[in-house]
């Protein structure tokens, strides 16, 4: 009877579990370019590989954010620029730097992918 309790106990905290994560991407624009900004300072993969557009995954985000690292990129700046396109800013030891990401909408859910802007 106690095994029985305790993976019917196991069963329901991964059932809450599942039901309470947020689903990927963020629910704005505005929310995206926060959440982005705020996962690349901290440098959490977790944080941005919910932000990607599939099938960009968290070793992708791992691999982005060492990147990052290796070129000692710091300051980091997420803003909105043109309709559909987010820009990424700050500075390494070399200078600063700028590039665009592309930001969608699917669903009602923002993403981030890395392609060059059309």
């Amino acid at each position: 009877m106690l095994v029985f309790a305790l993976l019917a106990a196991w069963v329901i905290t991964l059932c809450v579990l599942i039901t309470s994560a947020p689903p990927p991407g963020a629910a704005s624009a505005a929310e995206l370019v926060d959440r982005a900004e705020a996962a690349l300072n901290a440098g959490d993969p977790q944080a941005l590989a919910t932000l990607l557009g599939p099938p960009l995954d968290h070793d992708y985000a791992t691999a982005y954010l060492d990147r990052l690292a290796e070129a000692e990129a710091r300051d980091i700046a997420v803003t909105t620029g043109t309709e559909d396109v987010v820009t990424i800013s700050g500075r390494t030891p070399d200078g600063p730097f700028t590039y665009g990401l592309v930001a969608f909408e699917e669903n009602g859910r923002w993403f981030l992918v890395p392609l060059p802007p059309v």
